[in-house]
């Protein structure tokens, strides 16, 4: 992603990426579950009281590189819930787009 970003940028795209990302990812239920991970479903980890705390630091940790390697290559980057809805989100994208331009 970050390399492909890199070429859209230097031929002087503008690049917003909307991270869209379900609350029971941020804050995983309390009881224990059987995890998927939705790009290789082949990999499942049971998240239980134990696990719990170590999933969130890492995913939390693992969004904010994401966010800042992106953000120092000149990406645009939005972290967003499934619940909000498009409009809105859209609105958000346009008011970041405004305040990059006036700063």
């Amino acid at each position: 992603l970050l390399a492909a970003a890199r070429l859209r940028l230097v031929a002087g795209d503008e690049l917003f990426v909307a991270h869209v990302v379900d609350p029971a990812e941020v804050d995983p239920p309390h009881e224990a579950v059987l995890a998927v991970d939705p790009e290789r479903p082949e990999l499942r980890r049971t998240l239980d009281a134990g696990s719990r705390a170590e999933y969130r630091r890492a995913f939390a940790s693992w969004r904010e590189e994401t966010a800042t390697a992106l953000r120092l290559a000149g990406v645009r980057y939005l972290l967003c819930g499934t619940g909000e809805p498009a409009a809105q989100l859209v609105r958000r994208i346009a008011g970041d787009a405004g305040a990059g331009a006036r700063g």
